[in-house]
């Protein structure tokens, strides 16, 4: 009788690190979507206001893309580029408010929600575009449904792996 190795395989170290890439993810994904359809939802509640721009603030993260936020308000901000994450549209609007504000006196126009919730307005625009918004979370689905089926067919491998396992010995 031959003692059992309860080693891991290489197929489930993979498997196991894939599965937790995947999961941290789907969880920031799940945080954008929460998001976009915050403002999906509210569409008619944002106000547009004109606001005085008190401070910004930039940094960068590990993977080199920069954050701006432009704080207004005591406390509230606006982030110039909408959305995040790979495989999602992102359209910064840093160059036009850094632009506007240079020929108004750090004032600029926004969509204004709450406290963390607004997005850059053009002078003349009349309602909130929300478009991208939309697709982004169209997008996040799409990968939520391939999580899925990729958690369903590594549940069911480890069980076809698990029961071959069993029935050899």
């Amino acid at each position: 009788m031959k003692p059992k190795d309860n080693s891991p395989s290489v197929f489930a170290v993979i498997t196991t690190i894939i599965l937790c890439f995947s999961t941290i993810c789907i969880i920031i994904l799940v945080m954008q979507f929460t998001f976009n359809y915050k403002i999906i939802k509210h569409e008619k509640d944002f106000k547009k206001i004109k606001v005085k721009i008190d401070s910004s603030k930039s940094s960068t993260s590990k993977g080199g893309t920069r954050s701006t936020y432009f704080y207004f308000n005591k406390g509230s901000f606006l982030r110039p580029h909408n959305g995040s994450g790979f495989g999602l549209k992102h359209q910064s609007h840093e160059i036009e408010i850094n632009e506007y504000m240079a020929k108004h006196h750090d004032s600029v126009y926004i969509w204004y929600l709450d406290r963390g919730t607004s997005k850059f307005a053009y002078e003349d625009q009349k309602n909130i575009v929300i478009s991208q918004e939309i697709e982004n979370n169209q997008t996040i689905k799409i990968y939520f449904l391939i999580y899925i089926v990729f958690l369903v067919l590594v549940i069911k491998l480890r069980y076809t792996f698990k029961s071959n396992v069993t029935t050899k010995d």
